[in-house]
């Protein structure tokens, strides 16, 4: 299971939402449909139990990429 934490500045309290058990490419696709639908979160970041396996910043969604699609890192 992952979790999607969402923060509107740094070091404020997240919120939280539980996605469903997919494989972790989907898992991702999903925290950044989160960060897209919810512009006024700064960024997310998705954990698989008590590790952080990727993390989407909203600047980057907005900002084209060389294969026009959004980076996690």
């Amino acid at each position: 299971m992952y979790i999607c934490y969402l923060y509107e500045r740094e070091g404020q309290v997240p919120h939280m939402e539980v996605l469903p058990e997919v494989p972790l490419a989907a898992a991702r696709g999903l925290a950044l449909d989160l960060l897209h639908q919810r512009p006024h979160y700064l960024h997310a970041e998705l954990w698989d139990g008590e590790q952080m396996v990727s993390r989407f910043h909203q600047d980057r969604l907005r900002a084209p990429t060389r294969s026009g699609a959004a980076m996690g890192v």
